[in-house]
């Protein structure tokens, strides 16, 4: 496999660009290679005469990231310049000067530039030459195909090694195939759903209880890992660490994760599941992370009713910030593990009650906060969330507790959430 299609794009260096050259990798439906931005005027290159990006380059750039989106997704590569004999190959490198600006701006670009925004793209410059160097834009295939460029509107594919204006019919198709692929995506959903029903029959007083899921399901193809548990345990290459997740400017860890992760591993059909529950062949909660080789990820947390008194059930509103920032990170992991790091994800959370004790959600780490309010099932369902770029993840979560909090009808302003340190804005986990 191609590093520049797989690894971490982070992670991508000048030993990896070089690895083009030396392998004469040729371009392909997933790669795609240019020497030079694209001019209004032949021998003019503004951008290497210290300018801005004209159009046309925009243009070109915009066609080759949603002809990858419209298809099997792919990484374009600026700044290598392809070699005379047939069939080409990549020849050399080319480097365009303030590569790391370039990157920016087209972070801007593609941004703004395509319709309906492509969820899953990364964008990165690799210096090769103090400030020169080359930049990779790298798609995931997309859920919301068809894309077309806003300015030109152009609605292109990428077939081979070339990125072709589609026809009607052929637009026409593929958003038949995107509503029947989300019709499978919601099945998946409801199949998680109604396993999840099951997860109360392990608690100590099932009839009064609350449970918190987030599922985790790849859009489009599955992932395919041939194994995840092996002869002594899980692969550790799948496993992302049970991280912590901080709140606001003060960096106060979110409450619950004291309870310790879901460690014990043991193979399912085709995944793995890891468990924790309190003491007790029937706990008062239990928690677990499953993984399946096609790409799901799931963590669910039920808490019953510990008292015959007990009037309410509280529910901290830090707890699914939690579950939702592992399942991330995971899905995060095993997706780049997998050799697919763009595959978009869709995210699913939703809290259930069980009985007629009325479930409270109360605002933590904030002893002077008064406010709470009586969860109603209709509360516990959330709009759809996506997991495209890793950098996306705090903001996710942010979205994610004002969510939760506008259900509530409280005007309550989320706060903004780290994990394991990592600040807001990082590169990801």
């Amino acid at each position: 496999m191609i590093p520049v299609l797989t690894k971490p794009i982070a992670e991508i260096g000048p030993n990896d660009i070089q690895a083009l050259i030396d392998g004469e990798v040729r371009e392909g439906q997933e790669i795609e290679f240019k020497e030079d931005l694209s001019t209004e005027r032949p021998g003019s290159d503004p951008w290497r005469e210290g300018q801005g990006l004209p159009n046309r380059a925009k243009d070109t750039i915009l066609k080759q990231v949603t002809g990858f989106a419209n298809a099997y997704g792919g990484v374009l590569i600026l700044g290598i310049a392809e070699s005379k004999s047939k069939p080409s190959v990549a020849g050399g490198v080319s480097p365009i000067p303030r590569c790391v600006d370039l990157a920016q701006s087209l972070k801007l670009v593609v941004r703004d530039g395509v319709e309906p925004q492509i969820p899953a793209v990364e964008i990165t410059a690799v210096r090769i030459d103090d400030d020169s160097g080359v930049v990779l834009l790298r798609v995931g295939t997309s859920r919301m195909a068809p894309h077309r460029v806003k300015r030109t509107r152009v609605c292109a594919v990428r077939r081979d090694d070339r990125t072709e204006d589609m026809t009607m019919r052929e637009i026409q198709d593929m958003t038949l195939n995107v509503a029947r692929g989300m019709e499978r995506l919601e099945q998946r959903f409801n199949d998680r759903a109604e396993r999840f029903v099951r997860e109360f029959a392990r608690l100590d007083k099932p009839d009064h209880a609350w449970g918190v899921r987030v599922t985790a399901v790849p859009v489009g193809e599955d992932l395919r890992v041939q194994r995840l548990y092996g002869k002594v345990g899980i692969d550790g290459r799948f496993l992302e660490p049970w991280p912590s997740v901080f709140r606001g400017k003060t960096g106060t860890r979110v409450p619950h994760s004291h309870l310790g992760a879901p460690d014990q591993w043991r193979p399912v059909l085709r995944g793995a599941r890891a468990t924790y529950h309190s003491a007790g062949t029937r706990p008062e909660f239990d928690y677990y992370r499953e993984i399946r080789c096609d790409g799901l990820v799931e963590t669910g947390f039920c808490y019953g009713r510990v008292r015959a008194n007990e009037d309410t059930l509280p529910l901290s509103e830090g707890l699914p910030v939690l579950l939702l920032a592992n399942t991330l990170t995971q899905a995060h992991r095993l997706r780049t593990e997998a050799g697919a790091p763009t595959a978009e994800y869709a995210i699913e959370v939703r809290i259930d009650v069980a009985g007629s004790i009325p479930v409270v959600v109360a605002k933590d780490g904030d002893p002077i906060f008064s406010r709470e309010r009586q969860l109603d099932p209709e509360h516990g369902r959330f709009p759809r969330y996506a997991l495209g770029s890793p950098d996306e993840i705090p903001a996710l979560l942010t979205t994610f507790h004002q969510d939760l909090w506008d259900s509530l009808g409280l005007a309550v302003e989320a706060e903004q959430f780290s994990i394991q340190g990592w600040p807001v804005g990082a590169d990801g986990p």
